[in-house]
């Protein structure tokens, strides 16, 4: 346990001694959440002369004057390393900034990464199967906040014609928050009931159980309506759709993105109700939702 910060997730334990974290399958984020992770945090270009240095944990945590120092007045882009189990895995395209030239980009006084609302969303490499996690029972976490009105925020989901859409709309008069998933390129969605807000930080979860039941969480809240029936329906075609972050499509509406600020996502390839409370719990209670 040495180097990870003493906090709510590191007191959690589940069996074996682990931490709550130790067996999810993706973990992009700047703290230190996997005991058996001994790599950097993440990779950081400058946009100036568009080199690259790692950036590793102090204390835990990101090391922002690493990252401070090697960019100057020059815009710093980031790709966290995959702490998870499938580590070889991870974003290799600097499209999400860090640092804007003059300080760390953060959310609630906490490092995160900046989405511009464009094509260049960020999601791990398309060329491992492991991504394609909506064929089967498991659990996605990331914290948001959209800075644009009027605009579709989609936080996380898969790509093309089999798609899933988690995240925020901002949009006059229908501020809403919602899943939308189309596995058959069929609408079956989520309204959130309450209103979305802009430049408010959110909690949003995904869950799909060992009875293929999609749930959608906002802030640790199970919303009412549920997606049934969708067990083996999935995003199983290699190279056609991936998990992806600050990004999602629809048919329907094309490319959803983020306009706005993301801290993390955790996401595990299986399903358990227990380990689903403790890490938005988690999250919660870290960046202060």
């Amino acid at each position: 346990m040495s180097g990870i910060i003493q906090g709510y997730w590191s007191k959690k334990k589940s069996g074996g001694g682990t931490t709550i974290y130790d067996d999810a399958i993706y973990i992009f984020s700047p703290r230190l959440l996997r005991s058996a992770y001994v790599g950097p945090c993440g990779r950081v270009k400058r946009d100036s002369d568009n080199a690259e240095q790692d950036i590793n944990f102090v204390g835990g945590v990101i090391d922002e004057a690493s990252i401070i120092s090697f960019c100057g007045a020059a815009n710093g882009y980031f790709n966290f390393y995959n702490q998870g189990t499938d580590s070889s895995n991870y974003p290799t395209s600097f499209n999400t900034r860090i640092y804007d030239g003059s300080a760390i980009d953060k959310i609630n006084g906490f490092p995160a990464l900046y989405f511009n609302g464009s094509i260049t969303s960020w999601r791990p490499n398309v060329a491992s199967t492991s991504d394609y996690l909506l064929d089967k029972p498991s659990m996605m976490f990331a914290t948001g906040v959209s800075t644009r009105s009027n605009a579709i925020s989609s936080l996380f989901g898969e790509s093309l014609t089999n798609n899933l859409s988690l995240g925020l709309q901002i949009m006059t008069g229908t501020d809403t928050r919602d899943i939308d998933y189309r596995p058959d390129n069929v609408s079956r969605r989520i309204d959130f009931a309450s209103n979305a807000t802009v430049s408010q930080l959110y909690l949003f979860g995904y869950t799909k159980n060992n009875s293929g039941t999609i749930n959608g969480y906002v802030d640790g809240v199970k919303e009412a309506n549920e997606l049934t029936g969708l067990s083996g329906v999935g995003f199983t075609t290699t190279g056609t759709s991936s998990l992806k972050w600050g990004g999602g499509r629809s048919a329907t509406f094309a490319a959803w993105f983020l306009t706005g600020y993301s801290h993390e996502l955790i996401a595990f390839d299986y399903y358990d109700a227990t380990r689903e409370a403790d890490v938005q719990l988690d999250m919660m209670t870290y960046y202060g939702i």
